[in-house]
């Protein structure tokens, strides 16, 4: 059997070692795996091999042991879809590409060479909208425990603060909804039911909460009216 020799029209092709997929590439639900990896590949071009992606779909789909190139092409539409790459024509009529050049890329800190994390990534409008996301979810956070807090200074029967503001992250009630909940318990809070017995029917505050008890009817009478002198050591507890 005769060996096939390589003639000097073929290119000798070595494939990557290994590939680097950046985070918000891996995390965008709108890409599958073949598009993360297709981007894998087209950074390992632009960052570790030749500083410049000019590869054809076919190569592309020759490194990740893909059949069909036509698998590339979609992948490549996804992902400059959805921001990540951005690819360059020779021509007017986009027959000819030129390159492509992945908009989220790696950089080393000069102070401890160490990969930077995800804020240090350039070009990158997904960043920005997780920044975005997180700043926003830590407003809310701190949101929902000043209005807890605000609730349990007002709640007389403070009894398992613990699970009580689990139920009230779990509610999360609008600035109107919350608005409604200290005003239903400031009128609870003078009803006779209230102050019977020295306040022991005064329900726990998760049990309240998971009641939805804001919405309960109350008849309110004038404290003064309903304390029995034995009640009236209560006086405090509903202030």
């Amino acid at each position: 059997m005769e060996n096939k020799k390589t003639t000097s029209k073929e290119k000798v092709f070595i494939k990557p070692d290994f590939l680097l997929i950046p985070l918000p590439v891996y995390q965008n639900n709108r890409l599958d795996n073949i598009d993360c990896f297709v981007y894998a590949v087209i950074y390992w071009f632009y960052s570790l091999k030749d500083g410049k992606c000019t590869a054809s779909n076919a190569t592309i789909a020759n490194i990740l042991n893909l059949v069909n190139y036509r698998t590339v092409q979609n992948a490549l539409t996804r992902l400059e879809e959805n921001g990540f790459i951005k690819r360059e024509y020779q021509d007017s009529k986009k027959r000819i590409r030129e390159e492509i050049i992945p908009l989220v890329t790696f950089r080393v800190s000069s102070v401890d060479d160490k990969v930077s994390s995800v804020d240090d990534t350039r070009v990158s409008s997904v960043d920005d909208q997780n920044k975005n996301i997180y700043n926003e979810n830590i407003k809310e956070e701190n949101t929902v425990v000043q209005n807890f807090e605000k609730f349990w200074h007002e709640y007389p029967n403070k009894k398992n603060k613990k699970k009580a503001f689990e139920k009230f992250k779990k509610i999360n009630p609008s600035e109107e909804m919350f608005a409604l909940i200290l005003e239903a318990l400031k009128k609870q809070k003078k009803s006779p039911q209230w102050f019977k017995d020295g306040g022991q029917f005064i329900p726990h505050p998760t049990t309240w909460l998971n009641g939805e008890r804001w919405n309960d009817e109350i008849s309110v009478h004038k404290i003064e009216n309903v304390l029995s002198a034995d009640e009236g050591k209560y006086n405090n507890y509903a202030n």
